[in-house]
């Protein structure tokens, strides 16, 4: 991998998938760079508080066995049981931030695990 790809003060792989503290911002990842740039710091702290909400919904949908799911076509929430093969430790809960913040629950027992067990936040 080239050395551009990585930050530039601590060396951590730029842009990851299910840490976006890790996106690019001047060179340096966002954690690196929240001290000095006011910009860098807010979006860090956005992510930091969204990280907390997904892993306390993480907890609690351990606890209940119910998952906050999301309608396809309009993302209207929906809570659905979970199976115990779907309660396994590296499920949890993804963020696409790309798709209108859409929240969804994935497993290894999920068909598009593959695609998007990469991106669950831990």
């Amino acid at each position: 991998m080239d050395k551009t790809d990585h930050c530039m003060q601590c060396g951590v792989l730029l842009n990851q998938p299910n840490d976006p503290s890790t996106k690019g911002c001047g060179g340096d990842c966002l954690r690196c760079m929240a001290a000095d740039d006011p910009d860098c710091a807010k979006q860090l702290g956005d992510w930091d508080a969204e990280k907390a909400f997904l892993l306390g919904l993480e907890k609690l949908t351990r606890e209940t066995g119910i998952q906050i799911g999301g309608c396809g076509c309009c993302g209207s929430p929906f809570l659905m049981p979970v199976k115990d093969e779907e309660l396994v430790p590296e499920a949890g809960y993804t963020h696409e931030r790309g798709v209108e913040g859409k929240v969804a629950w994935y497993s290894p027992a999920d068909t598009l695990w593959d695609e998007y067990g990469k991106e669950v936040v831990k």
